[in-house]
This record gives C-alpha cells, structure tokens and sequence, in this order.
C-alpha cells in the first residue's frame, strides 16, 4: 500500500533560536519527515537535532548556511509517539535565526518501517536560479518536498500537490509539497529566482506488510490490494498455503489462475508448487513451475493447467504450497 499524508503538517517557527512546542501526530501516523530552512550569518550553523517525545530524528541530509546563502535539511522519525507531544529542536549555533528558521512536520502512514527512505536530497543558491533536485524514486513511493527563499514579494512556486502555500516565517517564505513520483527517477523542480533560495526534497517508500495473506484473499481479484516484490527483485519471494480441499477422482484438469503485471521493465514472475515444507522457502516435493517472461505493466490473469503427470505426483491435497518469485536476471 502506498504510503500518504495524514492530518495537518505542524509549521513551526524555530527562528527566535532554540526552543520546544506541541505538536498533535495523527493516531495513524508512522513515520514523520521533517524539512527546515534557515540563516544565520554566522559562518557554519546548522540544525543540530530535533527530537519527538525525547526521540532524536534520523538527520538525512543538511547544508550549514553560511554568509552568502541559507542552511537546508531535512530528516525523518518512524513509529512516533502519537497525540500531543513535545517537539524540541536545538541550532549549533544556539541563538535566533537572521532569517528563516521554520521547521515542517508532515506526518505519513503505510510507510516501510524497515527501510522507510529511497532518497534524499538538496539544493540551495545565491538567487536568480531555480532549484532542482533529483531523486531515486517508484511510483509507489511519495515524495515531500519544501522549497524556501528570501521575502522579498517573490513567491517559492514549488510543483506538486502544494499543501502548505506561500507560508512566512521570520523574512523566508516557503511551500511544501507532495510530489508525484516516476520510476527510477524523480526530479522535484522550484522556480524560486530570488537569493537566500532553498529546496528539500525526500522521497518515502510504502508499506510491505507482513500478513501477505491479506492482500490475496478475496473471492473476486482486487487490483487495489495485492503483493508486491521489491524493486528489481532477484529472485525474491512469497510462500503461502492452498486451502484444504479433497483429493479429486482424476488427474485431469488441475488449473491455477493468478494475476500479475510488472511496474518496471523487464523481469519475470515464477509461480511454483510444493507439496509439504510448511513455511520454508524452496522446501517441499515440487509439483510444477511455470514462467511467465516480462509479464505487461498491467495487470493480466494467466491460467496455468498442470499436466496429467504433475497433478498425479500430488498425494495430499491438504499439504499444498504456492511460491511466487519475482526476479529481474
């Protein structure tokens, strides 16, 4: 399932220097993305950490500002701690922001809690260029970005779904924004021309849920809920139990029918069947395999008959496995 935002991004103004404030994390929320811009004219000041309930952010990337253009970040937080709660931030520098300082919370749900961020990245400039960042990116992911420059009537223009817009904090006006992300590659794009300009951009992953069974177990096929490998899988796999069913008379007419498609380019889906092993991949009597060679970008059933030979090497239909194998050679 995709990750996406959930609840209200919490806008903070850390401008007056280091400080605390409450913030409310939506009960669904798990994983929280924090992006900052700032300037101090002091030569090297950064965002040296920010914290949740007394939970440190991961920091993914930061530039320190310096006397020509301002500091940028951005970091992330996966299962916080939900309801009001004390955020904390504390500058190297310690004191009050010349200009900016404003920290963006934007909470998300159905995120990969294992290994939530694909990619994350940068870009900052003196004025009079636009800021660009690519990043790594699947269209499953969801890409934050917050793009910042100097108040002086020029607005940031960020692309995207803008859910925070034109906002102003100590001198610096910022939007932030979701992204719609390509395969492979994203590039997220501000049009900011003036100076002090500033772009953060993080791109999310979704959630890969461990009750695979779940996303399988309607009567009539749902393409809104299914299994998915990691991205350019190598022979990555899922394993799950046929039901129970009596031994039929013959051993004719055995089918399976399963719907797959691929969202990158090349690549195959392997579908093979076990008798016994229980849940350890690869274990059991094989029954078949069958191959399905660069399967379409949309989803398709293919029907696999087993052969008379196959079916009769079944001796208990009770102590049936299915594998499915995603795998780009």
């Amino acid at each position: 399932m995709p990750p996406s935002r959930t609840g209200t991004a919490s806008q903070i103004n850390g401008g007056g220097g280091n400080g605390s404030t409450t913030v409310t994390v939506p009960s669904d929320c798990t994983c929280i993305v924090a992006l900052w811009s700032h300037f101090d004219d002091n030569g090297g000041s950064i965002l040296a950490s920010l914290s949740l309930d007394g939970d440190d952010f991961s920091i993914l990337a930061q530039i320190a500002e310096n006397s020509d253009m301002s500091g940028v970040g951005c970091g992330v937080l996966v299962n916080p701690s939900i309801g009001e709660q004390t955020f904390t931030w504390n500058w190297s520098g310690g004191g009050a922001r010349a200009d900016g300082g404003q920290i963006v919370l934007v909470y998300l749900k159905d995120v990969n809690l294992a290994s939530p961020i694909r990619d994350a990245d940068l870009d900052r400039g003196v004025g009079g260029e636009g800021m660009s960042v690519t990043l790594d990116s699947h269209p499953t992911d969801i890409i934050i970005a917050l793009a910042s420059n100097f108040n002086n009537g020029t607005n940031p223009d960020l692309g995207g779904t803008v859910f925070i817009s034109n906002a102003n904090t100590n001198n610096e006006l910022y939007d932030a924004s979701q992204i719609t992300p390509s395969g492979g590659s994203s590039t997220v794009v501000s049009n900011s021309v003036t100076y002090f300009a500033t772009l953060a951009a993080v791109s999310v992953k979704e959630f890969v849920p461990l009750d695979l069974y779940s996303y399988i177990d309607e009567e009539t096929f749902s393409d809104t809920d299914y299994i998915r490998s990691p991205d350019d899988p190598v022979e990555e796999t899922c394993r799950f139990k046929i039901g129970t069913g009596g031994a039929p008379a013959v051993d004719t007419g055995h089918k399976i029918r399963w719907r797959i498609r691929k969202s990158g380019g090349g690549g195959n889906a392997i579908l093979t069947i076990y008798q016994g092993g229980g849940d350890n991949l690869g274990a059991g009597t094989l029954i078949a395999t069958r191959t399905r060679e660069n399967p379409p970008s949309s989803f398709t059933t293919y029907e696999e008959t087993l052969t008379e030979e196959e079916a009769g090497d079944i001796t208990d239909y009770s102590d049936l496995y299915i594998e499915i194998t995603g795998d780009v050679p």
